[in-house]
């Protein structure tokens, strides 16, 4: 059985608020999917803005490596979101909800 891979990425979002000691929401399902799961508390943004630390992400360049343009995802060559889309049963995205 392959293992579920979900990347769960917010923007204008802070963690310590929502996790963690100094909590101040309540998010039990949250709660339970961290217990569960492999959880990264010391991340950081790579740029700025939401699209270029994005594209940084899947891509493995630097945000003035991507060729990013515009305020949309733009993949080129090879990267993570193809290579999972490749090897994945089911994959859906969603941006910007």
């Amino acid at each position: 059985m392959k293992p579920n891979i979900v990347f769960l990425l917010l923007d204008s979002f802070r963690s310590d608020k929502c996790y963690g000691e100094s909590k101040t929401s309540k998010t039990p399902n949250l709660d339970t999917l961290i217990k569960n799961s492999t959880y990264l508390p010391n991340t950081f943004a790579s740029a700025d803005g939401t699209i270029l630390s994005l594209n940084s992400l899947f891509t493995g360049l630097f945000p003035f490596k991507t060729g990013t343009r515009a305020k949309k995802l733009q993949l080129h060559g090879t990267n993570f979101i193809d290579i999972l889309k490749k090897t994945a049963i089911i994959f859906m995205e969603k941006h910007h909800i």
